[in-house]
């Protein structure tokens, strides 16, 4: 007489027994969040009166019982996260009275069975993250009570059928990572009721319509279609009804401005739209937009200066402007952005001094700068900033010196301070960036002195530029703690004395990062130093010479 049976979360193992099959008054069977195997019975099918079936998030394996099928009562069928292999059963369609049905995150294979468009009942429909091939079958829009439908992860292919974009009481239409393609008509305005498309990472091509959003109940609150060929412009009316919050054109071909009313939108928080080919200059009257988060806009044409109204928009935490267009300075506004983690406004036209008031941004993670027109010094509030893990500054004009401000408690991995005119010695306290592990670079500059033995301190770094510069001295042996080391350049400065043995190997390795250096010695097992090596080879080299022009001018006056 038992009817209903709860067993969730749990640690029971091994496979199910077959004596459930028995129990067939059975209404409500939760076997999810435990640590079954092995396949689900057959006698799974004499469960007449099962209602809502759960067994997700185990270890089942197999191919689901084609007995499911005479589970008539079902209304919940929730299968996911298992290892089920095989198709999906066709004989689904016997299940007249369901409502949710969820075999995602396994391993079915196969077609969506067209049969699943006589569960006329369905309200949810997840068959996301499996290895599913073939079309949509269109018999899913007659699926008039569907309002989730998630095909995401898959290999689908081709069109979306029509009158799928016609279903006025879906809310989700979730069907990115696939293989679909052809265009988005301008009956998706049939869809009253759509809050998320999600349509990203497939070979969808055309314009958005530009009426999208318009005519939806509530207002749509997610829209992604990033990874795709779209092309044209912004549908204006994405953020009508005002509860648009994440919005993804990013990896596209979308040109034009920026529709002031997204811009003005003020439940948006996430705004992807990089790599696209947007122009124009954002408008200095954007206005305070409290709500916006992260804002990508990198890899387009944008131009003009970067409105310094954004420093009151508090609650940014990523802003990516690079690989743009952009010129003028670098607003000291954006100090003001106490919680911005990742500041992005590499390969710009940007111009003047790197504004002190950054050092500000406490929760700095990543400042990336390079390959702009910026001058001046490197401020030592922003060398400090304890948050800081990636700070990259190369290929500016910066000059002066690097300031001696590191400390023992930062989190810095990267610091690149490459291709610029920074002067005087490399500070001593760089030596205090105990975390640091993936690269030095502060080549190509116009540095001097020695340098410092406090870099031995630095056992984690695996990648390390000193070249182009005017280096002189030994290579200290202290820095043959530096055991973890991968990538040494020291090329072309005036570097002397014996090379640490510990960067023997390195050398040998990659020659090449220690050219340049007329005195310093570079001892191996093959190749054993002497204080003259360097000039003997210069003397080998210069007789070589000798010799062969000597033989051009005989063989020319002969």
């Amino acid at each position: 007489n038992l009817t209903v049976l709860f067993l969730s979360s749990n640690k029971i193992g091994g496979t199910l027994p077959d004596f459930f099959g028995s129990l067939t008054k059975l209404q409500k069977l939760f076997l999810n969040s435990n640590l079954f195997t092995g396949e689900l019975p057959e006698s799974i099918g004499e469960l007449g009166n099962l209602e809502n079936f759960v067994a997700s998030m185990n270890g089942f394996n197999g191919s689901i019982p084609e007995s499911i099928g005479r589970c008539g009562s079902l209304t919940t069928l929730r299968l996911h996260n298992n290892q089920f292999t095989g198709t999906i059963p066709a004989v689904i369609s016997n299940l007249s009275r369901l409502q949710w049905l969820t075999i995602k995150d396994t391993f079915v294979t196969g077609e969506i069975p067209p049969e699943i468009g006589k569960c006329q009942e369905l309200v949810i429909l997840d068959l996301q993250n499996n290895n599913l091939t073939g079309v949509i079958p269109p018999e899913i829009a007659e699926l008039k009570k569907l309002q989730w439908l998630s095909l995401y992860r898959n290999m689908l292919h081709g069109p979306v059928p029509a009158a799928l974009w016609q279903m006025p009481q879906l809310e989700r239409l979730a069907l990115y990572n696939n293989s679909l393609s052809g265009e988005i008509p301008a009956e998706i305005n049939h869809m009253s009721s759509l809050r998320d498309l999600l349509l990203a990472f497939n070979s969808f091509t055309g314009e958005l319509p530009q009426d999208l959003g318009l005519n939806t109940t509530h207002g749509l609150v997610w829209v992604d279609v990033m990874g795709n060929h779209f092309h044209g412009k912004i549908p204006p009316g994405l953020c009508t009804g005002g509860q648009l919050a994440i919005l993804d054109l990013a990896l596209n071909r979308f040109s034009g401005s920026i529709p002031s009313e997204i811009i003005k939108c003020q439940s948006l928080w996430r705004a992807r739209l990089g790599n696209n080919m947007f122009n124009g200059s954002l408008p200095s009257d954007l206005g305070i937009n409290t709500g916006w988060s992260y804002v990508e806009l990198g890899g387009n044409q944008f131009e003009g200066r970067i409105p310094s109204v954004l420093g009151p928009w508090r609650n940014l935490t990523v802003l990516d402007l690079s690989r743009n267009s952009f010129s003028g300075p670098i607003p000291p506004e954006l100090g003001a952005l106490t919680l911005l983690g990742n500041l992005n406004l590499s390969s710009n036209k940007l111009s003047g001094p790197i504004p002190h008031e950054l050092g500000n941004c406490r929760r700095l993670v990543r400042l990336d700068l390079q390959n702009n027109l910026l001058n001046g010094t490197i401020p030592a509030e922003i060398i400090s900033l304890s948050s800081l893990q990636h700070l990259v500054l190369s290929g500016n004009k910066l000059s002066g010196e690097i300031p001696d401000a590191f400390t023992s408690t930062q989190g810095l991995l990267e610091l690149q301070l490459g291709s610029n005119s920074l002067e005087g010695a490399i500070p001593w306290s760089l030596g205090k960036l105990q975390f640091i592990s993936q690269i030095i670079n502060i080549s190509s500059n116009m540095l001097s002195g020695t340098i410092p033995s406090s870099l031995g301190n630095l056992r984690m770094l695996e990648m390390l530029d000193l070249s182009e510069n005017s280096l002189s001295g030994p290579i200290p042996p202290q820095l043959n703690n530096m055991i973890s080391l991968s990538a040494v350049n020291v090329s072309f400065n005036q570097l002397s004395g014996l090379l640490p043995a510990g960067w023997a190997k390195l050398a040998e390795r990659s020659p090449e990062g220690f050219l340049g250096n007329p005195q310093l010695c570079i001892q191996s097992e093959n190749a054993p130093c002497s204080k003259n090596q360097s000039r003997r080879r210069i003397r080998r080299n210069t007789r070589i010479i000798i010799a062969l022009l000597l033989s051009a001018l005989a063989v020319m006056a002969s």
